[in-house]
C-alpha cells in the first residue's frame, strides 16, 4: 500500500506509516470540516450541470451492475492547499457515511475517483483487494486518458473518460484472471 500522505510504500497491515508517523484515523481529523453524509456521486464543487450529473451516475450505476462486489465512488471537491486527492480519495474510501452505499460491497473493493477543482488534479484511489491490479503505472494510464478534457476544462467528459477507461481495464483484469483460474482447473469456490 502507498500511504496517502507521504506517497511512500508501507505494508499492508501496518498501523501507522513507517515515513510519516500518520494513520487513518489522522485523515478523520484531516478532513472534519468535510461534511461525511456523502452520495456516491459528491459534486461538492458544485461544477455540473444535472444532465452531466446523470450522465455521471449512470455510469457508477453501470460500474455497480458490471462489478457487483466493487462499488465506485466520483468526488469533484475544492480542497485546501494543505489537502491532497491522495489523502482524501483513501478518506473517501473509508470513512464516509455513504447515503447509497451498494449492500454487500466494503471499502476494501472500492473505487474512488476524485477531481480537484482547485488544485487541478485527479487521483484514483483503491481499495485493499484491488490495489495489487492497478499499480501507479495502470492507474496513471487510466488518468491520463482523460487529459485533453481536463485542460479544456471539460470535467464532465474527462470523468466520463476516466470511468470508461476504468470499467474496460477492470474488464480485462477479470477476464485474464478466469482464464487463468480455467487454464489451471481452479475455481473459486472452496468444498470442504
Amino acid at each position: 500500500m502507498t500511504c496517502p500522505f507521504c506517497n511512500q510504500k508501507t505494508h499492508d497491515t501496518a498501523e501507522t506509516c513507517p515515513h510519516c508517523g500518520r494513520d487513518a484515523e489522522f485523515l478523520d481529523e484531516y478532513y472534519q470540516h468535510i461534511n461525511k453524509e456523502i452520495f456516491m456521486f459528491n459534486d461538492a464543487a458544485g461544477i455540473f450541470k444535472a444532465s452531466e450529473r446523470k450522465k455521471i451516475e449512470k455510469q457508477i450505476s453501470k460500474f455497480r451492475k458490471e462489478f457487483p462486489d466493487c462499488f465506485l465512488t466520483v468526488h469533484a471537491v475544492g480542497l485546501l492547499n494543505n489537502e491532497n486527492v491522495q489523502s482524501y480519495g483513501v478518506w473517501a474510501l473509508n470513512c464516509p457515511d455513504y447515503q447509497n452505499f451498494p449492500t454487500g460491497a466494503s471499502s476494501d473493493s472500492g473505487v474512488s475517483l476524485i477531481l480537484d477543482v482547485n488544485n487541478k488534479q485527479v487521483s484514483l484511489s483503491f481499495g485493499y483487494q484491488l490495489e495489487p491490479y492497478f499499480e501507479h503505472k495502470a492507474a496513471f494510464k487510466i488518468l491520463a486518458s482523460a487529459h485533453p478534457h481536463l485542460t479544456e476544462v471539460n470535467y464532465s467528459a474527462a470523468l466520463l473518460t476516466i470511468i470508461k477507461k476504468l470499467r474496460s481495464s477492470l474488464m480485462k483484469k477479470s477476464y485474464f484472471s478466469n482464464l487463468i483460474l480455467k487454464k489451471k482447473k481452479l475455481t473459486h469456490l472452496i468444498h470442504y
